[in-house]
């Protein structure tokens, strides 16, 4: 019989990552973020709702969910929002590598 099972696949987060991402938001704000989006129940993510219940301090909707793809998915990272841009409705697939990745670097970095 065949191996059915999927393989997860590693990301790798380097320093430059951490750095870009560091200098755009605070490790607060990332820390708080995943961990508002991890306690999310529901198939799909409301963003509205979201950045209405933050205490990140982002108040687009849409740079909420971008930073979530790039903490996620390493979607980029746009250098300005569209206040008028509606965030995308997308499924929630877990990426639990690359965003624990992502908390135990930041709260390496925070420790220091």
């Amino acid at each position: 019989m065949a191996d059915t099972t999927k393989k997860r696949k590693k990301g790798s987060i380097s320093e430059e990552d951490v750095s870009t991402l560091l200098q755009r938001y605070s490790s607060q704000t990332v820390l708080a973020l995943l961990q508002e989006v991890a306690v999310v129940s529901e198939r799909k993510i409301d963003w509205n709702a979201m950045v209405k219940n933050t205490s990140t301090g982002i108040s687009n909707p849409r740079e909420y969910q971008k930073l979530w793809r790039h903490l996620a998915y390493r979607d980029d990272l746009v250098d300005s929002l569209n206040n008028a841009a509606n965030p995308l409705v997308i499924n929630i697939n877990p990426i639990i590598n690359r965003t624990c990745a992502y908390a135990s670097l930041l709260t390496y970095i925070d420790d220091a």
